[in-house]
């Protein structure tokens, strides 16, 4: 009976060391996903306050339009008010396109860190219920402590975690 009490009490002994061990990174990615969602929004409403400015501008432009091409108007006039519209539309569009790029990348990150945070608890029960072997552990390990990607930077290959980490962190949990 003590010997089954005493492996019971190491058990949890050990669980507990690895709920301790998984509780700040928990907590962190809560605050990261309350942060980028924040970020999220606020680039939102930028690129939707931008929209309206190139659309309000595009309104006006449209208006304007018969007063900046004329038909009486020297070929060069022509060529250099194209090329200052051209520019004008292409830096704003730019922009536009930047902010939305920003919005969605803080989005993203937000989603990722709430994936984070779930299975960083989903774990913990795993571990629990005695349903996790040694190879799944490392594979949840590499998930949960791996880069994340942006989304800002095409083709960007983030290094892969190697498949020691559960040696690295039965050390780390031994000391």
């Amino acid at each position: 009976y003590f010997n089954e009490k005493e492996k019971r009490c190491n058990e949890l002994e050990l669980l507990y060391g690895e709920k301790l061990h998984l509780e700040k990174p928990a907590q962190y990615w809560e605050e990261l996903e309350i942060n980028y969602r924040k970020s999220g929004k606020w680039w939102f409403i930028a690129s939707c306050i931008i929209a309206a400015a190139i659309m309000g501008g595009l309104v006006v432009l449209l208006i304007k339009l018969p007063d900046v091409f004329t038909k009486d108007a020297h070929w060069f006039d022509l060529v250099k008010n194209s090329a200052i519209i051209t520019v004008i539309a292409s830096v704003a569009i730019y922009i536009l396109r930047t902010t939305m790029k920003m919005a969605m990348s803080s989005l993203h990150l937000a989603r990722d860190a709430k994936e984070r945070n779930m299975l960083t608890y989903f774990y913990l029960s795993l571990i629990k219920e005695k349903a996790v072997t040694e190879k799944e552990r490392a594979l949840i390990i590499n998930s949960l402590f791996s880069r994340s990607d942006t989304g800002l930077l095409k083709n960007d290959s983030t290094p892969v975690m190697s498949g020691n980490v559960s040696e690295l962190v039965q050390v780390m949990t031994n000391n």
